[in-house]
C-alpha cells in the first residue's frame, strides 16, 4: 500500500512541479510522503498512509487532521446536520459519487479565484486590492453549502449540483428569478453550427431579476459591503459592451443569451431579445460611439465601432448581436444562409427539461475534447490500420453527442444544477490531471 501510495502521488507531483524534492518521515505511527516544488513556498502535495487508508492533500495539517478523525482522536463531518440533508437531497445512495463543501468551504475557493475577477471590476489597484479581500467574505456571508452526485442516466453521466441559500434568500429570490412563459427560444438561430458554449438564460423579466439578485445578496451584508456586489455583478456584463445594466436589461425581452463560438477564443458574442428597440440603439450607439458606422447585410443592421476593441452590434428582427466585428458578422452570416446553431443535428440530439418546471438558465457546451481526453487515456494502443478506424467510429459517436447541457433553477432552500455529457465531472478531472 505505502510502496503503491508513493509511486502514484509521486508520478503526479514531478508532473505538476518537474524535479520536486521527496522527504519521507513518520508522524504519530502513519507514513508521511512530502512533494515540494524546486521554486520552494507553499505549492507542495502530501500523501500519508495509515492502515488501509491513504490521505492526500496539499497541506500537512490539513491531512493530518483527516487522519486524527479517522483515529478517533477528533469529531469527523459524518455528523453534520448539513451532509445529511445534502446526502438526502442529492440520493447520494444511489450515486456513483457524492461531494460535500459545509457552509464556509466556498470562500476558500473564492480566494483562489478572487485576483482574476477583480481585475475585470476595476482598473485601480486600491479598488482590486479591496474587492480581493472583501469578495471571499461576502461569498462566505451569502452562500451556504455545496453538494455534488454523479450518476448514469441514459448513457450518460449525470453531475447534479445544489447550492444552498442562507435564510429566506431562495424565497425573496422566487418573483425575480421567476422564467418567462409562451415565447419561443430563437436566440440559437443567430449562431454558427459549431458555436463552442452557448447559455440561454429566461426571465419574466431580466431587470427585475438582476435586481431581485442584487437585493438579495445585499440583504445578507452590511451597508458598506453592499456596493462592492452591485460591482461584481456590473462585471459580469461589462464583456459583453454593457455598461448600464438595468437600463439595458429593461429594454430586453425574456430571452437573453450569450455564447462563445470558438473555444480558444476568449470574445464571446450577447444575443437578446429586443423588446425596446429605440432604447436599446441609443445605449449601442452610445457604447460603440456617435461615429460608428452603420451598412446593411441582408435585412440585418449592423454597426462597427472605429475602436476594435468595442467592436459591433447588429439588429436582426427582434433580436440583438453584441460582440467583437468579426463574431457579430459570423453570427449574421450563419443566420442569413439557415446554417445556425438551432438547425445543428448535435443541438436537436440534446436532452432538455431536466426538472418539472423550466429552467431559468440552460448551458450546451462542446464536449468532444474533454471525451477524447478520457477515451485516450484508457482506451488501448492499437496498430495503425486499427487505430484510423476506431478513430473514425470516435468521431462520428462524438458529432452525435457533441454537446453536454446543464441546467439551473431556483427550488427549495437553493439553486439547483444538473448537466449530462460523456463523461462528467470525472472526465474533467481526467482531463486536468492525467498526463497526455
Amino acid at each position: 500500500m505505502k510502496a503503491s501510495v508513493e509511486k502514484l502521488v509521486g508520478d503526479f507531483a514531478r508532473r505538476s512541479f518537474g524535479s520536486a524534492s521527496a522527504e519521507r518521515k513518520e508522524v504519530d505511527g502513519a507514513a508521511f510522503y512530502v512533494w515540494s516544488a524546486p521554486s520552494g513556498g507553499r505549492r507542495r502535495i502530501v500523501a500519508a498512509v495509515y492502515e488501509s487508508v491513504a490521505v492526500v492533500g496539499n497541506d500537512e495539517a490539513v491531512v493530518k487532521a483527516c487522519l486524527d478523525v479517522r483515529r478517533g482522536a477528533r469529531p469527523g463531518l459524518a455528523g453534520s446536520e448539513q451532509l445529511k440533508e445534502m446526502r438526502a437531497r442529492l440520493r447520494s445512495d444511489g450515486a456513483l459519487a457524492f461531494g460535500f463543501a459545509p457552509q464556509g468551504s466556498a470562500a476558500k475557493v473564492v480566494e483562489v479565484f478572487a485576483p482574476a475577477f477583480v481585475g475585470s471590476v476595476a482598473q485601480e489597484a486600491h479598488v482590486q486590492s479591496v474587492l480581493a479581500t472583501v469578495l471571499p467574505q461576502l461569498i462566505n456571508q451569502t452562500l451556504g453549502s455545496v453538494g455534488w452526485s454523479s450518476r448514469v442516466v441514459g448513457g450518460r453521466v449525470e453531475d447534479d449540483y445544489f447550492l444552498s441559500l442562507p435564510g429566506e434568500m431562495s424565497e425573496r429570490l422566487r418573483a425575480p428569478l421567476a422564467t418567462g412563459a409562451g415565447e419561443q427560444s430563437n436566440a440559437a438561430d443567430f449562431l454558427p453550427p459549431d458555436t463552442h458554449q452557448f447559455s440561454r438564460y429566461n426571465f419574466r423579466s431580466p431587470e427585475a431579476a438582476w435586481r431581485g439578485l442584487s437585493a438579495a445578496l445585499s440583504s445578507q451584508v452590511d451597508v458598506s459591503r453592499a456596493t462592492i456586489i452591485t460591482l461584481a455583478l456590473e462585471a459580469l456584463l461589462k464583456p459583453y459592451g454593457i455598461e448600464q445594466p438595468r437600463e439595458f436589461l429593461r429594454a430586453c425581452g425574456s430571452e437573453v443569451a450569450t455564447a462563445r463560438l470558438e473555444e480558444a477564443s476568449e470574445g464571446k458574442v450577447l444575443v437578446a431579445r429586443v423588446s425596446d428597440r429605440a432604447a436599446l440603439a441609443e445605449q449601442v450607439r452610445a457604447y460603440l460611439r456617435r461615429d460608428a458606422r452603420t451598412e446593411r447585410v441582408g435585412d440585418a443592421e449592423l454597426l462597427v465601432s472605429k475602436d476594435p476593441e468595442r467592436g459591433a452590434a447588429c439588429f436582426v428582427g427582434d433580436y440583438l448581436l453584441l460582440g467583437s466585428e468579426g463574431d457579430v458578422r459570423r453570427c449574421v452570416a450563419a443566420h442569413l444562409e439557415g446554417r445556425t446553431l438551432k438547425s445543428a443535428d448535435a443541438f436537436k440530439a440534446v436532452a432538455q427539461n431536466f426538472f418539472d418546471e423550466p429552467p431559468f438558465a440552460l448551458t450546451l457546451t462542446d464536449d468532444r475534447d474533454s471525451a477524447r481526453s478520457a477515451i485516450s487515456y484508457f482506451a488501448p494502443r492499437d496498430d495503425a490500420a486499427t487505430a484510423q478506424g476506431n478513430q473514425a467510429a470516435l468521431e462520428e459517436a462524438l458529432a452525435r453527442r457533441a454537446y453536454s447541457v446543464g441546467e439551473t433553477r431556483l427550488s427549495d432552500g437553493g439553486f439547483e444544477k444538473k448537466t449530462r455529457s460523456s463523461f462528467g465531472l470525472f472526465g474533467e478531472i481526467v482531463t486536468r490531471l492525467a498526463p497526455r
